[in-house]
């Protein structure tokens, strides 16, 4: 390893808990456990929606309206995995167990900042899977 790849590593994971796995996190435990459940419900209630949408005699092009509703709870349920909160990255910022500091580490950031896209990334795709399977299912069941 470099020099300079070892101090990343070092500044990472400096004043991190034993508990924690990964540095590149910014939500501690009660903010991962509202996140589940936030992304839980608002799962159920799309899946609810777009079932009734199936038993209806609605066109299954409306279907796809819940796309962007879908979106919402796999951000939730993704960023719980992760451990990270977009809004918070983006105000370099961390939340532990309701306790909010600043993230002073500029490679902690960049690291928090790329999870960010992989949240938004697999929650879209996650979502459009989900419509797709909505629109697969035919219509007056």
């Amino acid at each position: 390893k470099t020099s300079s790849s070892m101090f990343e590593e070092q500044v990472l994971f400096e004043g991190l808990d034993k508990a924690e796995v990964c540095a590149n996190v910014n939500l501690g435990r009660k903010e991962r456990i509202i996140r589940v459940v936030v992304g839980l419900v608002g799962l159920a209630i799309v899946v609810g929606v777009g079932l009734l949408f199936c038993f209806m005699d609605i066109s299954r092009w409306w279907r796809a309206i819940l796309l962007p509703a879908a979106v919402f709870p796999f951000v939730a349920l993704i960023s719980a995995y992760q451990k990270t909160c977009i809004t918070l990255a983006v105000q370099k910022k961390r939340s532990m167990d309701g306790k909010v500091s600043d993230i002073t580490s500029q490679f902690q950031h960049q690291a928090i900042v790329k999870r960010c896209g992989f949240i938004l990334g697999g929650a879209s795709i996650l979502a459009s899977l989900l419509i797709i399977g909505l629109l697969a299912i035919p219509e007056n069941l």
